[in-house]
């Protein structure tokens, strides 16, 4: 299992979840140069911990956070100091389907860290390979990067030996 197929499984979830669980239609575009998110731009980052070991960074614009997080609050918009608990939840449910995916599919046991939200981030050093994925709709279009682990490498060698 290579970066493509962990970043492929975590797009699938982010696309998946959004449909179901809050009847957003996200589409999956390719991130052409000199792309960004519309300002003002949330961050929200979550780490998987285990024989996969990410950092998942979701850049979000603001109106597409607010859509987010009405749909979450059943079509009202929450208290302003709500928000990132909101929008912390969306990153850890979307995150949580991809690890489970992955879990089940390689028979392993990875876990997510509790998500960070703006200031709490804090990148962490020796990351390797780095995938992105960008995400639209009519609200906007959102960055996720997925960043590897350096030492722990998505390998078949690393899944036979367990990094557990």
């Amino acid at each position: 299992m290579g970066m493509n197929t962990v970043s492929a499984v975590f797009e699938q979830a982010f696309l998946s979840v959004s449909s179901q669980l809050l009847g957003i239609q996200m589409q999956k575009r390719e991130k052409y140069p000199g792309f960004s998110v519309e300002e003002p731009v949330c961050h929200v980052m979550i780490r998987t911990i285990g024989y996969i070991q990410l950092e998942i960074t979701c850049l979000f614009p603001q109106k597409l956070v607010q859509q987010i997080v009405s749909c979450m609050h059943g079509g009202k918009k929450p208290p302003d100091e709500e928000v990132p608990l909101y929008i912390k939840e969306y990153v850890n449910i979307v995150c949580g389907r991809g690890i489970s995916d992955l879990n089940d599919q390689y028979g392993k046991a990875s876990r997510l860290s509790v998500p960070f939200y703006q200031e709490e981030i804090m990148h962490e050093d020796g990351l390797k390979e780095q995938k992105e994925a960008v995400f639209e709709n009519e609200y906007g279009a959102m960055l996720v990067v997925m960043c590897c682990s350096k030492e722990k490498q998505l390998s078949k060698e690393g899944l036979q030996n367990g990094y557990n």
